[in-house]
């Protein structure tokens, strides 16, 4: 007396509800899932700042995601999983979830739902000399650029490289050079999140560096979040630096050169200076 039928008004309606599993199925005795259910997203990569899709809210047929995101799937029961957009797929042991990459635009189907995905490419960032290298106060290299990313800028640096084949082989550079790693100078970039496009110049005292005034390659590159990279075209010029014009200074200048050139110039700079002091 006073009980309801188990189904009957707004409670029963909540428990038929509860036992059906997500993306679909029918529910069996005591809550267990008969039929087969999935859920997933697409995780877009975190440097695009664009949310995580939630699969089985998306009625429309296609829609747009970042290159590289990642489509995770959980599988309840036996789903099938249809995709062309690249990715490799890995899955768990016992076959309940699933994830792939979207490299490109393509058509991925789960179950009985579809969907056609239009990859948004990430393009690899620029970068351009936005002005002339000149030597700025007390010899300071000094070189604008302009560098450009969809996602914004990571990372930037100036490569220099010395010009062998330009340099001028007499008196202390006679001797071929000692071994040297090229020069790379980090490219200032703003404090700021937003590096979509940069404006900045690079500005670099080298005039203790043993190529001072000797004549190079420099080459800039830009990379963003996803690793891409982007470069200028070689640039040739002489390394801006710290100019003396008293003649004595000048002189030991260049026997700090040479002997950082090669070695073996120090007993040749050792005679130039007792005759200079003589």
């Amino acid at each position: 007396r006073g009980r309801r039928p188990v189904g009957d008004g707004a409670g029963g309606g909540a428990a038929r509800q509860a036992r059906r599993p997500p993306g679909g199925g029918r529910p069996g005795p005591a809550g267990a899932a008969v039929g087969p259910g999935w859920e997933g997203g697409i995780v877009p990569p975190p440097y695009t700042g664009r949310p995580t899709l939630y699969l089985n809210e998306i009625d429309r047929p296609a829609f747009e995601v970042p290159q590289g995101s990642q489509v995770m799937l959980r599988l309840y029961g036996r789903v099938t999983v249809s995709q062309l957009v690249g990715g490799t797929e890995r899955s768990d042991e016992a076959g309940q979830s699933m994830e792939f990459a979207v490299l490109h635009s393509g058509r991925l189907s789960i179950g009985n739902r579809s969907w056609e995905l239009t990859v948004l490419q990430d393009f690899a960032p620029t970068i351009a000399y936005a002005g002339p290298l000149v030597r700025g106060r007390a010899g300071v290299l000094t070189q604008p650029f302009l560098a450009e990313d969809d996602y914004g800028v990571t990372a930037a640096e100036a490569q220099i490289a010395l010009d062998l084949d330009a340099v001028d082989r007499r008196h202390g550079l006679a001797l071929p050079p000692e071994p040297r790693e090229d020069l790379v100078l980090d490219l200032p970039l703003p404090m700021t999140a937003r590096r979509e496009q940069v404006t900045e110049t690079l500005r670099e005292d080298l005039a203790t560096h043993p190529w001072a005034h000797l004549p190079v390659r420099i080459v800039l590159q830009a990379t963003d979040a996803a690793g891409q990279t982007g470069r200028t075209e070689i640039r040739r010029a002489d390394l801006p630096a710290r100019r003396f014009f008293e003649p004595g200074a000048q002189a030991i200048a260049e026997l700090r050169r040479d002997i950082l050139w090669n070695r073996d110039n120090a007993r040749r700079s050792a005679q130039l200076m007792r005759a200079m002091l003589h």
